[in-house]
């Protein structure tokens, strides 16, 4: 199951290099891009395996790349992987030495991800917002010290086993309010749920008067 974590672009540019180097290779069920949300969210959206929904993020991401940024970059991945044309034969075509085309080809592969860097921000921050205005969620707050109690929380929300009831217990003022909002944030993201609520359960709510 999908559970979002912060963006790497070590990893995300060890991901896309992969990628490309698959677009040809044939279908399976798995992608060195399913760490991201976008991949996530594109199976949602429509039925297709692992390798097309990875190839498809690619594309979109080196037509950005081709009309916005870099299209000779765009041009030099095009020729390498997704029409499979050796080094040797794409630096003679681009009028460089091999060694540059390499150099090339590295710097390309880091624009591609963090151009999928960007996208996959913009869609996280796109879920967050349509759950702030629907529910009217507290304002997020900067907390420290507290990964493996989100990590606790949210396991156990996303656990396959019954869980119908999970309570984030202490006194009053330690931030189990501000754990219980990181939490369904996070939770947002992985399409787990059809729909979350947000209730303020209050003493006074309960038992008026």
């Amino acid at each position: 199951m999908f559970q979002p974590t912060d963006i790497s672009l070590p990893h995300l540019r060890a991901g896309v290099h992969e990628a490309l180097k698959l677009w040809s290779k044939p279908n399976d069920d798995t992608s060195p891009l399913s760490h991201l949300y976008l991949f996530h969210q594109a199976g949602q959206t429509r039925s297709a395996n692992a390798r097309r929904l990875t190839n498809d993020l690619l594309l979109q991401a080196l037509t950005t790349m081709e009309d916005r940024y870099d299209a000779f970059l765009a041009d030099l991945l095009r020729r390498r992987f997704l029409e499979n044309t050796p080094v040797a034969a794409v630096a003679n075509e681009k009028n460089m030495a091999e060694a540059t085309a390499h150099k090339k080809q590295r710097q390309a592969i880091e624009q591609l991800a963090d151009i999928l860097a960007g996208q996959e921000r913009l869609a996280r921050q796109a879920v967050i917002t349509a759950l702030e205005q629907r529910l009217n969620l507290p304002a997020p707050t900067d907390l420290f010290g507290v990964n493996a109690y989100l990590k606790r929380v949210g396991d156990a929300l996303l656990s396959p086993e019954p869980a119908w009831l999970v309570a984030i217990e202490g006194l009053g003022g330690i931030g189990k309010t501000a754990l219980a909002n990181a939490v369904i944030r996070r939770v947002a993201l992985t399409h787990h749920f059809q729909q979350i609520a947000w209730v303020s359960a209050k003493q006074q709510e309960f038992w008026p008067g």
